[in-house]
């Protein structure tokens, strides 16, 4: 593990790949993390394989993040740092109620379900109903995701560095992928 800071004073912290394999990622941000009032930033694959975590301390000086992605009262937008914080938040919720230890068969119902209520809040209008399943599926898909020992922060990052580079156009109102084209 090597730690390092910026001039800006964003701090950086690497695991080696080998330790992963050893002592599994989560066991090495539980001990790194111990006691450190850390707002992390990012948790990113270096070319060699280890993985690079980005984070800040408070005070921090220049407050960047928190400056740009304060919360918008009028749109109800969230922190972006509060993100890592409501998923921490979910998983000991869940692990409180023993949702970590029962079948994802039920999570993935559950998800069903909102996305229901989603569809229907959708198509009547109602932006507050929308907003709250939305955040009822990140839930849910946040305990689906602990439950068969996936990090849901990781499934966001592979899908965006899916779709980052991806080339296409879009067709009545949907983007299509140019393979599909």
């Amino acid at each position: 593990m090597v730690e390092s800071m910026d001039l800006l004073g964003y701090k950086e912290v690497v695991f080696s790949q080998e330790a992963i394999a050893t002592e599994g990622l989560d066991k090495l941000f539980k001990v790194w993390k111990n006691g450190r009032d850390a707002f992390v930033i990012s948790f990113n694959k270096t070319d060699s394989g280890d993985t690079r975590v980005v984070y800040y301390e408070e005070p921090h000086p220049v407050n960047y993040y928190k400056q740009r992605y304060e919360p918008d009262i009028m749109n109800g937008e969230a922190n972006l740092g509060m993100l890592a914080t409501y998923v921490k938040q979910i998983r000991e919720w869940a692990e409180e109620r023993g949702l970590d230890k029962s079948s994802s068969d039920k999570q993935l119902i559950k998800l069903q379900e909102e996305l229901g209520e989603l569809a229907e809040a959708h198509n009547k209008g109602y932006q507050d109903k929308v907003k709250d399943s939305l955040g009822d599926m990140f839930v849910v898909m946040t305990i689906y995701a602990m439950q068969n020992k996936i990090n849901i922060e990781g499934c966001v990052e592979l899908a965006y560095n899916t779709i980052a580079k991806r080339r296409g156009k879009m067709v009545d109102g949907v983007f299509v992928k140019e393979e599909d084209l």
